[in-house]
């Protein structure tokens, strides 16, 4: 498995447009297909709607200050509106006919507890457009429970 890191964002619609639809042909403003897109899997919230997944997600980020406050935390720090973090696991080609659904998710589900993340909202989505099987994960770095940002740095 090879691990690639995307850059961090702001917008969850950005990602969600790009990860839940088909690349944009030349001369396209706008793709609503998603062959590309062979399952999903969301994790922390109360629907498995990736389209609705990237609303909560969206929302929860917004609404950081007020639910650090309710948990009393400190608002204090730099603030960031850089709440998306996404990263791609990828394998060999030749474990494509081998690799299950199970195992992707495994791994996924390991990588986010390995970065602290497993509290964290996130939408995996399984990709069919390349010869390598691949998983992309996409997390809110704002933690639903307290409005907390995930460090991301190391």
């Amino acid at each position: 498995m090879i691990p690639d890191i995307a850059k961090k964002g702001a917008s969850f619609k950005g990602a969600l447009a790009y990860y839940l639809h088909d690349k944009l042909e030349p001369g396209e403003r706008e793709r609503l297909t998603s062959e590309r897109v062979a399952w999903t899997e969301a994790r922390n919230v109360i629907t498995k709607d990736p389209e609705m997944v990237g609303r909560v997600m969206a929302a929860t980020a917004m609404d950081a200050d007020r639910l650090k406050r309710e948990a009393g935390v400190r608002n204090a720090g730099r603030k960031s509106d850089q709440s998306v973090y996404v990263y791609t696991l990828a394998w060999h080609p030749d474990e494509a006919k081998s690799i299950t659904r199970a195992e992707m998710v495994r791994a996924a589900d390991e990588t986010l507890r390995v970065l602290g993340a497993q509290d964290r909202q996130a939408l995996i989505v399984c990709h069919n457009d390349r010869p390598h099987p691949h998983v992309h994960v996409i997390v809110n770095r704002v933690s639903p429970e307290d409005g907390r940002m995930l460090s991301t740095s190391n």
